[in-house]
């Protein structure tokens, strides 16, 4: 069971723990357990979505924000025969779709001008009822990666290095890990149920040498675990909240060898941390290594496709508009 989020936009802020480099403890400040902290109308209570509302089955469907600022994100929904929305509130192009109150020193998100409209949409989803997931792409950010001392570099015959093509991010710099840890709790405080990470590793090495395969895998790691501690992912969630859902993305050849030391991704180490995993996948017959038929069943594998289907291995499923060319 877990406790009612709130759905208002104003509220983000008050609620919010940030993760510190190098801090390992909580705030001191003690948890609000107030259902509704800060709201002007206490009676919005009553809109608020039941407890446990994950869809038994998911059927995920990303929405525009074009469609969503329009007002026909639950029309399209409902339309296409899904239960979830699936919101890109941070591209990789790098603007956020919220306002955002993190800083990064040496660099600054861009934020959209339809920022505040887009809070008010996602509030107004929530009061309906819409279960709503957040993906968040991190280390490929086109407007930081702007920054040289931000940008993945990949080494070139003359012995020096060149800007990774893509806007890949440096994922071992701890001051962006930090950074977008605190940016996806934010999105949890905005209440949203789910949160999507895309993007969260490397590209694959064979875009350039830089750094060498065994140094990824522990950047990966590294962020993973400061993401489950911003999120409250521990044995002590912060604020006396419960952990938002979280699902990661990752590849084909990680989900059936169980390793991607190219990319810095570990079947293993991820799959301790997320909820949900999203992957497209063509090859079925290394599911069954992977997972039981009760972690299927339950939707921890999301499959990607340009429909629903009812013959897949796993009845999670969501329909994606995203680049071909993530990995």
């Amino acid at each position: 069971s877990t406790q009612s989020r709130s759905s208002a936009a104003s509220d983000v802020y008050k609620r919010q723990t940030l993760v510190l480099p190098g801090a390992s403890e909580e705030a001191s400040a003690p948890p609000d357990t107030s259902p509704l902290i800060g709201l002007d109308v206490v009676e919005e209570a009553a809109q608020t979505p039941p407890e446990d509302s994950a869809p038994a089955q998911l059927r995920a469907v990303q929405i525009s924000m074009e469609a969503l600022l329009s007002g026909n994100a639950a029309a399209l929904l409902a339309q296409s025969g899904g239960n979830a929305a699936v919101l890109d509130m941070k591209p990789a192009s790098g603007v956020l779709c919220w306002t955002t109150h993190q800083t990064l020193e040496g660099g600054e998100s861009p934020i959209s001008p339809d920022a505040p409209a887009i809070e008010a949409a996602v509030a107004g989803l929530k009061e309906e009822g819409v279960y709503l997931i957040a993906q968040m792409h991190c280390f490929r950010d086109e407007a930081l990666a702007e920054n040289a001392s931000f940008a993945l570099s990949s080494s070139v015959e003359t012995g020096g290095t060149s800007p990774t093509e893509g806007g890949w991010l440096d994922p071992s710099q701890r001051v962006l890990q930090v950074y977008f840890s605190n940016l996806a709790k934010e999105l949890e405080e905005l209440g949203f149920d789910e949160l999507l990470i895309s993007d969260w590793t490397y590209p694959d090495a064979q875009e350039g040498g830089f750094p060498d395969d065994q140094g990824r895998l522990p950047a990966a790691a590294s962020f993973e675990a400061l993401l489950a501690e911003a999120l409250g992912r521990g044995e002590s969630p912060s604020e006396g909240l419960p952990p938002v859902m979280l699902g990661v993305e990752t590849d084909e050849i990680t989900l059936l060898s169980g390793e991607n030391s190219s990319a810095g991704m570990s079947f293993s180490a991820f799959s301790s941390q997320a909820d949900r995993i999203w992957c497209a996948v063509e090859d079925w017959s290394g599911l069954a290594g992977r997972f039981s038929q009760e972690e299927l069943q339950r939707g921890m594998l999301v499959l990607l496709g340009t429909q629903f289907q009812e013959d897949l291995p796993s009845p999670a499923q969501a329909i994606m508009a995203r680049p071909q060319d993530t990995y």
